[in-house]
């Protein structure tokens, strides 16, 4: 996780997520699974796919439609879902611009 996020600090990966430093630490670590949110919210603010997020195989960088879609074609998000999702990314990404 830190190397999609480019760093090797847990500390700023943690900022990054909003996430306390034991948390991450846990995630990376495997003493915590990640949750659908949580890979949308790293392959959002990344541009990881999240097969490499969970595998390190593949291509590394996606687009956040392609993570999506990928979800919903394998029933982890109804269509419902992915249109809330799409629409929290887009918000997401505009406060990354700010």
């Amino acid at each position: 996780m830190k190397e999609a996020f480019g760093t090797n600090s847990v500390q700023e990966v943690a900022n990054r997520l909003k996430m306390s430093y034991q948390g991450v630490d846990h995630l990376i670590k495997g003493r915590r699974k990640f949750n659908d949110a949580l890979l949308l919210q790293i392959s959002a603010l990344t541009g990881c796919s999240i097969h490499w997020l969970l595998t390190g195989e593949g291509p590394k960088l996606v687009s956040a439609d392609a993570n999506i879609a990928g979800l919903v074609a394998k029933g982890k998000l109804s269509r419902r879902d992915r249109e809330m999702v799409e629409s929290l990314l887009a918000v997401l990404k505009k406060s990354l611009e700010e």
